[in-house]
């Protein structure tokens, strides 16, 4: 019986010169037992009207933007081949921008995603 938690917590930050600093934070965790993944993640960015191609005159020149992403999904272990396993899996998105911002991504943006994944088994010493 397989059983593990793990997590992670990351600060970066984009500074080009003249402009301000782009902070980005995450927080992610899963949980797995046997064949079935849990995992979480919570995202937090900023980004600059430039970045996001946004037109300056209208939402403003070095402008900086917060934006907030959390992402809940689930995978199941379906076959090892080989030194691989393959999961199947699916994830929900939210995402969280700033007000301004509504008119080009909606109120409530959302993603939907099911997949296949391909990794390598636990390597054992």
């Amino acid at each position: 019986m397989m059983v593990g938690l793990t997590a992670v917590l990351i600060w970066g930050m984009n500074k080009t010169k003249g402009k301000k600093g782009e902070n980005a934070f995450l927080l992610e965790g899963s949980w797995r037992e046997n064949k079935i993944a849990i995992y979480s993640r919570y995202e937090w960015v900023k980004k600059s009207s430039e970045e996001l191609d946004l037109d300056e005159t209208v939402y403003g020149q070095n402008t900086l933007f917060s934006v907030n992403i959390i992402t809940a999904g689930l995978n199941y272990d379906l076959l090892q081949l080989g030194k691989a396993s393959i999961a199947a899996g699916g994830q929900y998105t939210f995402y969280g921008a700033a007000t301004k911002l509504n008119s080009l991504y909606g109120k409530y943006p959302m993603a939907f995603e099911i997949y296949l994944r391909i990794y390598p088994q636990l390597m054992k010493m």
